[in-house]
């Protein structure tokens, strides 16, 4: 039964981890940092009781709500403010030194396994409570509980990464909106579940508008996250070097390379040129394809497709001159540098 239980309250938790991770395509985060990240979730736990049973303590809410009024006050103050605080204080502690943080969806995908590791405890504590019913809780959460959870750390990630990576003048802004926006969305969830449980009898029909509202919410921020994850993933593609931007605007960057204007290729260098160019393309190609990329007739870099992965007679001229470019002026810095290219004797 313990077994069964477990893999109830867990096989959402990891379909969804599995989910965010497989999102993260172009460069992978290790799954030791996902795991740590998820540890940290899980921790998050008991930092949350930490802040919520000091303010049931202080009356900002009861646990025994019977009244609209009673049921918000716990949703904020016993459930989004405190768990939304531990789990952004949990993902602080892991991006605070992560060297692999250098994309934006890496924000989602470490707030996400936070999230995760917090509703995987949650929701083994929820289902060994209500053991006598647990495949009919195991699937109501896993269809609700845990994916908000999931949408609270998109959220969050999204904001976090918008920080990190955005116009530095509103990083305050992101960062207040990294925890509040969470905070907002779980406890608008929670408050409308909770107020359904306070409906008595006569009042099924409300109850059930409440329910289906929390249904439709449900699947409003699912999309609404969606498309913040499809909007990080778009910007890498379209913007791969703004987490640079900064670097280079303090230290500007001027090419200087070694003027060889002045050097000419002798006959038999020049016969050599047009193999050392294809020589170029090669060795492109080859660690192009090392790097799992393949032919497409457009560049794709999310689907690592490159038109130009073909034989070099296959290229256009346009492309050809790009390696013999490279390859002439790499022979002429040779020369520049008072150095002679002989052929041996065979």
């Amino acid at each position: 039964m313990v077994y069964q239980v477990l893999i109830a309250a867990l096989i959402p938790v990891v379909i969804l981890l599995i989910y965010i991770y497989r999102e993260d395509k172009r460069s992978p985060e290790p799954v030791s940092q996902i795991i740590k990240a998820f540890f940290y979730g899980i921790l998050s736990v008991f930092i949350s009781l930490c802040i919520s049973q000091p303010l049931e303590a202080i009356g900002a809410y009861t646990s025994e709500h019977t009244t609209i009024t009673e049921a918000i006050s716990h949703s904020f103050f016993g459930a989004a403010i405190p768990e939304e605080i531990a789990k952004f204080t949990m993902l602080w502690l892991v991006m605070k030194k992560c060297s692999h943080f250098d994309e934006r969806l890496d924000g989602i995908v470490y707030a996400v396994s936070v999230s995760l590791g917090f509703a995987a405890l949650e929701n083994i504590l929820y289902l060994f409570d209500n053991i006598d019913s647990f495949i009919s809780v195991g699937i109501t959460r896993g269809l609700m509980s845990v994916p908000m959870h999931f949408s609270f750390g998109v959220l969050m990630g999204y904001f976090y990464s918008l920080a990190k990576f955005g116009d530095n003048r509103k990083r305050a802004w992101n960062l207040a909106l990294a925890l509040s926006a969470p905070v907002l969305a779980h406890g608008i969830y929670d408050a409308i579940l909770m107020a359904a449980d306070t409906m008595g009898q006569g009042e099924e029909a409300f109850k059930g508008f409440l329910v289906i509202t929390a249904i439709a919410f449900c699947v409003y921020l699912w999309k609404m996250c969606r498309r913040r994850i499809k909007e990080l993933k778009t910007k890498e593609i379209e913007e791969p070097l703004m987490a640079a931007e900064s670097i280079i605007e303090a230290e500007p960057y001027a090419p200087q390379p070694v003027d060889c204007s002045d050097v000419s290729l002798p006959q038999e260098l020049c016969n050599l040129l047009e193999e050392m160019s294809e020589n170029v393309h090669e060795v492109w190609a080859q660690g192009r394809i090392d790097e799992g990329w393949s032919y497409g007739p457009k560049r794709d870099d999310e689907k690592k497709k490159h038109p130009c992965i073909v034989p070099y007679d296959k290229l256009s001229e346009q492309e050809k001159d790009y390696d013999r470019r490279t390859a002439e002026g790499t022979l002429k810095f040779i020369m520049k540098k008072g150095y002679r290219i002989t052929k041996s004797e065979e």
